[in-house]
């Protein structure tokens, strides 16, 4: 009946639109609507980007989200154009040449500490290093991994076989001091922060560093990151227009290689999963903020940074799988809400009240849309 009732309203609406606008704003709507509204969002995404996994998935799925005409129209337009995508290599939008990195990070490159933080799950640790060390030896990454008192007992003393730098806490104290134990730890290096459960990808740390040394205003940078099935876990963080008291990621579920994703940008803030920070903005603004018991210390450190003029921006050059879980759910924990309570104490001033206006009386404001929906704010 949904379907029905849209394409009764797409006919209404048409030649509405034809005596008001003509035949091309006509053909937009019509556009919009099929890609949109019958398709689904990111649907023609999927097909003309290759991704083949995702695109089935998407069409199984409608089955019960959509009815069943949609989910037949969908499949008819898989079975018919489906086999277009192995054909299709994956289009690189950034214009920075993967050559140009390596050379300038042959000549330029500095050496880094990459601070990992633990708390059991050995296994994890484990895999992560390697992978690091895959792509990066003792010359370019000093290693310092710090344990939050791990509760199973195995894994500090598991730790000790690997080939990097221990720390051991005594007490479980979560985030922001089990990063700062290992900051203290570094002296003139670079930082990268890095959670256990992700795998880095060839070429991530050159990047990282050509991104950050690209502008001086540049201070901390941050990773495409990954879900183990290459879509979109992180490309930016923005404020959740319908929960304004959390935050988002841009582009999530979207295929790693989707175009949009490959643009390089200034975001609100990085995430606590790979982060990386110049020794100038240590030095400048300090550790992690340690009343953060869990959640929104990486969104502070941003929004500290930005405050001083720093900017914080997503590099799409530098790829890391994350194995955070797409389903792991939205309830929160008490040192998650009393995080919560204290970020916005802390900043919605600055984001609710803050001056928007130049000394000219002008808006400071550039309205950036993320859709090409033909809503009241775009109009």
């Amino acid at each position: 009946m949904k379907l029905i009732y849209r394409i009764q309203e797409l006919i209404k609406k048409t030649f509405i639109t034809l005596r008001t606008h003509g035949f091309r704003r006509t053909f937009q709507k019509i556009e919009i609507f099929f890609t949109k509204n019958l398709l689904g969002k990111n649907f023609t995404i999927y097909l003309r980007r290759g991704s083949y996994k995702v695109l089935w998935r998407r069409v199984l799925e409608s089955y019960k989200t959509k009815g069943l005409l949609v989910f037949l129209f969908r499949l008819t337009l898989v079975l018919l154009f489906g086999w277009i995508v192995f054909f299709i290599n994956p289009r690189e939008i950034d214009f920075i040449q993967d050559s140009r990195i390596k050379e300038w990070y042959r000549k330029n490159k500095r050496k880094v500490s990459i601070v990992i933080p633990t708390y059991n799950d050995f296994q994890l640790t484990k895999n992560c290093i390697e992978s690091i060390r895959k792509f990066s030896d003792e010359t370019e990454a000093n290693i310092i991994v710090v344990d939050d008192a791990s509760s199973d007992k195995l894994t500090p003393k598991l730790l000790d076989s690997l080939p990097v730098t221990v720390i051991k806490r005594n007490e479980n104290g979560g985030f922001a001091r089990t990063i700062n134990s290992g900051l203290r730890e570094t002296k003139t290096e670079d930082v990268i922060i890095l959670n256990n459960d992700t795998l880095v990808l060839e070429g991530w740390l050159e990047a990282l560093q050509f991104w950050a040394y690209s502008d001086n205003s540049i201070g901390i940078v941050g990773p495409k990151l990954i879900y183990p099935d290459r879509t979109i876990q992180w490309a930016g963080s923005f404020r959740n227009q319908e929960e304004t008291d959390w935050f988002d990621h841009y582009y999530r579920f979207l295929p790693a290689d989707a175009p949009e994703t490959n643009f390089s940008q200034p975001v609100l803030s990085a995430t606590g999963a790979c982060i990386y920070v110049k020794r100038s903005v240590i030095e400048k603004i300090g550790l992690l903020d340690e009343k953060f018991g869990m959640a929104f210390e990486d969104a502070d450190y941003s929004l500290r940074a930005w405050k001083e003029g720093i900017k914080v921006v997503y590099c799409p050059k530098a790829v890391v799988t994350h194995l955070e879980s797409k389903t792991r759910g939205t309830k929160q924990g008490k040192r998650e809400l009393d995080s919560l309570k204290y970020f916005w104490e802390k900043w919605r001033s600055w984001f609710d009240e803050r001056n928007v206006v130049s000394e000219e009386g002008k808006l400071k404001i550039i309205y950036v849309n993320q859709d090409n929906g033909i809503g009241g704010g775009p109009r």
